[in-house]
């Protein structure tokens, strides 16, 4: 028996030594040579490759800042995309207290504030039981100004201050509007201060989100409003607001 396995563990041996001189032999060889480090490298540089695209797709979004100059025809899609805004759901956020929201549909815009309910065609209603009567609300009647229309009219004309465009085409442009035209446009009264308000708007295929900075208004005349958050939903997917009764006026 134990012959047998010392015959056994001998064939081993020598199979072994003969795949080592094959094996020395081809390595001795300059063509075949060149061909093993050839086959080494290549093999090397796919791992590598491999580790770096993976690593790629791993990696989180890195926002990539970009000169104004460079970035117009971006510019340009988004005022598009905001001026192409003619319906929408908001949740609008004031002083990052304060809450409304407001569907805007061709036929007028349904406002809800706490509990109260509105109703506005060129003119402001409180809905209840079914009745719309005339009424006043300063901070309706000041968040309604801000409007995708209006604020597309604030930004058609600015060059943007910057733009933040993401691995995922997503993008944050911001844009900074002087006081004294803004006042001029919201409150038709003037203001001498080369200071500015801004307006930063973030989304991809279409705009998230709205946001207005009214922090140097607020230093200089004492505003009440000093941020606005406008989150946008349903965009062009309302058709129209059915209410019982039509506005009218109390008896």
């Amino acid at each position: 028996m134990k012959i047998k396995e010392k015959i056994t563990k001998n064939k081993k041996i020598q199979k072994l030594n003969e795949y080592k001189n094959q094996i020395q032999t081809i390595w001795d060889n300059p063509k075949q040579h060149a061909i093993i480090m050839l086959s080494i490298w290549f093999i090397i540089i796919l791992i590598l490759s491999l580790i770096v695209r993976i690593k790629d797709t791993t990696t989180p979004n890195e926002p990539i800042k970009v000169e104004p100059s460079n970035q117009e025809p971006t510019n340009n899609a988004i005022k598009e995309q905001l001026q192409n805004i003619s319906t929408y759901e908001a949740n609008i956020t004031i002083n990052s207290i304060e809450q409304l929201t407001i569907t805007q549909s061709t036929n007028g815009q349904l406002i809800n504030q706490n509990t109260e309910a509105y109703f506005y065609d060129n003119a402001l209603y409180t809905i209840n039981n079914n009745e719309l009567t005339p009424t006043e609300n300063t901070l309706i009647n000041d968040i309604n100004y801000f409007n995708t229309s209006n604020i597309y009219n604030l930004i058609k004309d600015t060059q943007e201050e910057y733009i933040t465009i993401y691995k995922d085409n997503s993008y944050n442009i911001k844009y900074n509007i002087k006081i004294n035209e803004f006042w001029l446009k919201y409150k038709n009264e003037t203001i001498n201060t080369e200071e500015s308000i801004g307006i930063t708007i973030t989304g991809t295929n279409q705009i998230n989100t709205i946001e207005i900075d009214l922090t140097n208004l607020q230093n200089i005349n004492n505003y009440y409003i000093n941020k606005i958050t406008i989150n946008l939903t349903n965009i062009n997917n309302i058709e129209k607001i059915n209410l019982n009764n039509q506005p009218q006026e109390k008896e």
